[in-house]
């Protein structure tokens, strides 16, 4: 059986792979029926000097995603690994939600377009970015987001970056000018 402080370790490693402060566990661990958990009872519990009852550690391990309560039991390569599938289980449902608001969007566009008799074209920025993302699909975005800044997107993605994205295509805002610049 692990130690206090190792289960500690572990429990605060899965905490910060998450991102999450102690707060913001404290606060889901009062809101999934643990009432008495503070701020200060993590930092105890991350220090070894309180022990983790089972029914706190299966509600920890569900908020910080690592498995059961036996993850916090593992050595740290197999936490790890959870934690990373874990990420990627969430980035990837972030990416599904967002590629069905895209997929709306794009509806929306195509039946105002059509109720108007406005052409897409007309509206468009020059580089022709709206018009790629009118008539492709979400699955064809990503894939075309994924080229790189010699895509058809013109987007450079950083890995390790997060959200963080160089966008190398010249947009124009028509609400900023009524000028298009040449393309």
């Amino acid at each position: 059986m692990a130690k206090d402080t190792e289960i500690g370790k572990a429990v605060r490693e899965a905490r910060e792979g998450r991102g999450m402060t102690q707060a913001e566990v404290a606060l889901a661990m009062a809101e999934g029926g643990h009432g008495k958990w503070s701020q200060s009872t993590v930092w105890s519990v991350e220090k070894g000097d309180r022990p983790l009852r089972l029914a706190e550690g299966e509600d920890l391990a569900r908020i910080l995603g690592v498995g059961g309560p036996g993850a916090f039991l593992e050595p740290g390569r197999v936490r790890n690994a959870r934690a990373a599938l874990g990420a990627l289980r969430s980035d990837g449902m972030a990416l599904a939600f967002a590629a069905v608001r895209y997929e709306e969007s794009q509806m929306t566009a195509d039946d105002f377009f059509y109720r108007t008799g406005l052409k897409p074209a007309d509206y468009a920025d020059p580089a022709g970015m709206d018009l790629y993302m009118l008539e492709r699909g979400a699955v064809a975005l990503v894939a075309a987001a994924l080229e790189g800044a010699d895509g058809p997107l013109g987007m450079d993605f950083v890995p390790g970056a997060g959200d963080r994205v160089a966008v190398s295509v010249p947009l124009w805002d028509p609400g900023v000018t009524d000028e298009r610049p040449e393309a």
